[in-house]
């Protein structure tokens, strides 16, 4: 299947520091904002601004969704989408002027480069300015510039991570979109072919990986293991959703990391997914919630598949994957 555009109105743009090895992606809404839902399944999520992301509050739209590297450090990076949506006039209408509302996750990407580089408020603003609906970069980009995936033997041992995009278009004009920055604890499996492909290795000089799964049941999971991992996604649709509804195709969405990471949701992953949606086209929400669900999965083996070596980490083009034994 092809990926398909983005839903219209939504604009993904990406800045990073290939040195420092790290970056931000910016999902920027149509100028009246998108309706946002998130879901949280990691023990170990930072974030900004993530209460508008509950329905139940008076802000009922945002503005644009940040992912970016640099752990908590990355929050500050905010400000430049803030700054940017400012000046275009975008947020929360008050009496002293409108306020942008940006949602804001973020993932650990300190151990791979410097850890000093982290996106700031001028690297957002790039990349909410670079924002366009097509012709996306994927990989070592953006949030997932400093991407890895299979740390329990630590991060020189695991392999490249990165971000990946999909979309899925119906003939009514639905569509339904996932941008996956991958940066797991645990192994990307391909459940199709029974295989481990990307994810802990034996050693830091081996291209032969480990199975996580197998290792923690074994009972070798570290202990006092740093929280040094997460798998972010934003997900944009333009389906006319039943107030409820689009927190629910938030929590279909996000099963998809434990169909394709093995262990997903640790207590060392912060593993956050945020929807958005404009509302334009009619839609049943059990559709929704399945195409979303199949668009993060491959999301996350584009992330992977697309990825360059940075850091002295290899891809998983360059490992031998193993058999996937339930």
């Amino acid at each position: 299947m092809k990926s398909a555009g983005l839903p219209p109105g939504f604009t993904i743009g990406h800045d990073q520091d290939q040195e420092g090895i790290t970056g931000c992606t910016v999902l920027r809404c149509p100028p009246e904002g998108a309706r946002a839902a998130g879901v949280v399944r990691g023990m170990a999520a930072s974030g900004r601004q993530m209460g508008v992301t509950d329905p139940s509050q008076v802000v009922e739209r945002v503005n644009a969704l940040l992912l970016t590297g640099g752990s908590a450090f990355g929050l500050d990076a905010a400000q430049g989408v803030m700054q940017y949506a400012e000046e275009q006039g975008w947020g929360f209408p008050t009496p002293h002027g409108a306020v942008p509302i940006v949602p804001t996750v973020v993932l650990y990407d300190l151990g791979l480069g410097r850890p000093d580089c982290r996106p700031d408020a001028e690297m957002a603003y790039r990349a909410a300015q670079q924002a366009r609906p097509e012709g996306i970069d994927e990989g070592s980009v953006g949030a997932g510039t400093g991407a890895s995936v299979g740390k329990i033997r630590g991060i020189a041992s695991a392999t490249k991570g990165g971000l990946g995009l999909w979309s899925q278009r119906r003939d009514d004009g639905l569509v339904v979109s996932a941008v996956a920055a991958v940066n797991a604890f645990g192994d990307v499996v391909d459940r199709d072919k029974g295989l481990i492909v990307a994810g802990a290795r034996t050693a830091a000089t081996s291209h032969e990986l480990v199975d996580i799964h197998k290792e923690i049941v074994n009972g070798r999971m570290p202990t006092g293991f740093g929280r040094q991992n997460t798998t972010l996604v934003g997900l944009m649709t333009n389906g006319r959703l039943p107030e409820g509804w689009l927190r629910r195709v938030a929590h279909w969405a996000i099963d998809a990391l434990a169909l394709h990471i093995r262990p997903a949701f640790t207590a060392v992953d912060g593993d956050t997914l945020v929807a958005l949606t404009t509302d334009r086209v009619p839609c049943e929400p059990h559709q929704v919630g399945l195409l979303a669900q199949q668009a993060v999965g491959r999301a996350i083996h584009r992330a992977i598949e697309r990825a360059t070596p940075l850091g002295g980490l290899p891809t998983a083009a360059q490992l031998t994957p193993r058999p996937l034994v339930w």
